[in-house]
This record gives C-alpha cells, structure tokens and sequence, in this order.
C-alpha cells in the first residue's frame, strides 16, 4: 500500500475502552501514538481515542 499510493503514513483510532480493535491495530503492526481526552462524544458521553499509526520507514 505504502508504494502503489505513495504515501508515508497510515492511522488509525479507536476508543480507549475497546481493546479488541487496539488489539487488532497493534497485530497489523501499528504503534500506539498517544490519546487524545474527550475526542468524541458517543452514546451520551466524550470518549478518549488511542492514536495508532504504520510508518513506512519502519515498514519497508
């Protein structure tokens, strides 16, 4: 992906509480960047979101 669209970065977030869709981002071989408090608000309250990201240095 990171040659046929010729790009550097892909990301992806998910809620801090769902650690089944971090687990899978974590086995695709992404790296936890950080969080980000209140982000979203969902199902009657602000949620945090984890950050992950797949560079293409560290992949290629």
């Amino acid at each position: 992906m990171f040659e046929t669209l010729k790009i550097d970065r892909i990301y992806a977030t998910c809620l801090r509480r769902n650690i089944a869709s971090a687990k899978v981002l974590q086995k695709l071989g992404m790296t936890q960047e950080g969080s980000q408090k209140q982000r979203v608000f969902h199902r009657g309250q602000f949620e945090e979101l984890e950050l992950y990201s797949l560079l293409k240095k560290h992949k290629c």
